[in-house]
């Protein structure tokens, strides 16, 4: 079955102040996309067809983890993947004038890039999970290593933890709110430092340093395997992880795509280059984790509470929450 996320048979109009947004790693959980599996045909749709892509084993883990396999990177990235277009598509079936009407523009955390470019035309939904899967598999077998999150950090601690230790920033989520990444060792050491000063931590269901010099061993690796696929110039505008950067052309989208492995996202740029082209509503679509109601909901209210932002993630949001486009 081909997935189709947009109405293909005319050109569709653009909502002027609607992003589509998407999460990366860390969003994860067991059960995530079930409901919408049980009761959204269009979701199950999307389930049944990443099954016949990649196997009824490795998608199954959504649903049932006995052994706690989902939080492994590479089970993990192709099945946030997969909740998050179970999530878009079962909320497009929902309300068909969206599937008539494209967004102003798409972006996405860390993994979540790779779902906006298949919303945004880059990919197809195959190809999308394919490198997914790829991209789990690849960045899974660089040297171990941990992230962790980290609140309110004073300067010259923060200095103190990056000049005595190999690790870097991974992610700036909000001005308060950090994520450091390196090699394990080197996090237990400087996660070590952080409770000896108080300094409020904590460790990530992450196996990976995503984001940081650790992922320069495999960074090669992942750049050839995605040779193998054809990216498009987008339909829709992509927010880029690297130099939050808009890009309109699919070589360009291909080579930060790669970059952002070892570079550190920052959320607020990310945030503030959408703003700039005209956004003030932004749609979350896939898990949330052990969040109130989706990481990036919750990074753009923290920074910006004039924003609106919606979480879409399970049976409820979709029936629940519209927008206003």
């Amino acid at each position: 079955m081909f997935v189709e996320v947009f109405s293909a048979e005319k050109e569709l109009p653009r909502m002027t102040h609607v992003a589509y947004v998407f999460p990366g790693q860390g969003s994860q959980k067991v059960g995530m996309a079930k409901d919408l599996f049980d009761t959204v045909p269009a979701s199950k749709a999307v389930i049944d067809e990443a099954k016949n892509i990649i196997g009824e084993g490795p998608v199954n883990l959504m649903f049932d983890d006995p052994n706690g396999k989902l939080d492994k990177t590479e089970n993990a990235q192709p099945l946030i993947f997969i909740a998050s277009m179970a999530s878009l598509i079962g909320y497009l079936a929902h309300n068909p004038l969206l599937r008539e009407t494209l967004p102003l523009l798409v972006f996405g955390h860390s993994l979540g890039e790779l779902t906006a470019l298949v919303v945004g035309g880059v990919l197809s939904f195959e190809d999308g999970l394919k490198i997914a899967k790829i991209r789990g598999e690849i960045m899974a077998s660089a040297p171990p290593g941990k992230m962790v999150v980290v609140r309110n950090i004073p300067d010259d601690h923060l200095r103190n933890l990056l000049d005595s230790f190999p690790i870097d920033i991974g992610v700036i989520n909000t001005n308060s709110q950090i994520v450091l990444s390196g090699e394990e060792k080197a996090i237990n050491e400087a996660f070590a430092y952080m409770e000896s000063q108080e300094i409020k931590a904590r460790l990530l269901p992450i196996s990976i340093a995503s984001h940081s010099r650790v992922m320069q061993a495999v960074q090669g690796q992942f750049a050839t395997a995605l040779d193998y696929f054809t990216f498009r110039k987008p339909h829709t505008p992509i927010i880029s992880v690297y130099q939050a950067q808009e890009l309109r052309d699919g070589a360009m989208i291909k080579e930060a795509f790669v970059e952002q492995m070892t570079h550190t996202l920052d959320f607020p740029q990310m945030l503030f280059a959408a703003k700039q082209l005209g956004a003030d509503t932004f749609v979350e679509f896939g898990p949330k984790g052990s969040s109130n109601d989706g990481i990036i909901t919750g990074n753009i209210q923290a920074l910006d509470s004039s924003l609106t932002a919606i979480g879409i993630h399970d049976l409820s949001s979709i029936k629940d929450r519209s927008v206003p486009f």
